[in-house]
């Protein structure tokens, strides 16, 4: 089976999504900095699910580096979080938060990893884009 890293899975729509994808044995870890998301009562369904890691989730800020070790995950994916790094905090720039997460990402995922996706078409920011594709070259 594959082992996928949910980023950014709030209440866990898109876990559950990627946990039964037909075709597929996949394990899924969401990860979310909103312990509240975490929490949801959302999770009870996907603990029910017959899939590898059914309601695994950690809480993490993607901004840091990523808590797995190497060559562990498949694939990696967000739906709707990653574009918050784009835009600078009172503490790190953009393009610290961006290489913290794609650093890690390349760390994290195994050699022969599936491509991941990411989008930053929700976010105000007009760089977002090009930010994350030079944070990507870089990692």
């Amino acid at each position: 089976g594959l082992l996928a890293l949910d980023l950014g899975c709030g209440s866990g729509l898109s876990t559950a999504t990627a946990a039964k994808l037909p075709g597929y044995s996949m394990g899924v870890i969401g990860l979310d900095l909103a312990s509240e998301m975490l929490r949801s009562d959302a999770w009870e369904e996907l603990s029910s699910l017959r899939c590898p890691l059914a309601a695994e989730r950690v809480r993490c800020d993607l901004a840091q580096p990523l808590p797995f070790r190497s060559r562990t995950f498949d694939v990696a994916y967000s739906v709707a979080a990653v574009h918050y790094l784009a835009q600078d905090s009172t503490r790190r720039t953009s393009a610290e938060r961006l290489d913290a997460l794609f650093g890690s990402l390349r760390r994290c995922l195994a050699r022969q990893s599936r491509p991941s996706t990411m989008q930053a078409f929700l976010t105000r920011e007009p760089t977002a884009m090009q930010k994350m594709s030079e944070a990507a070259a870089r990692a």
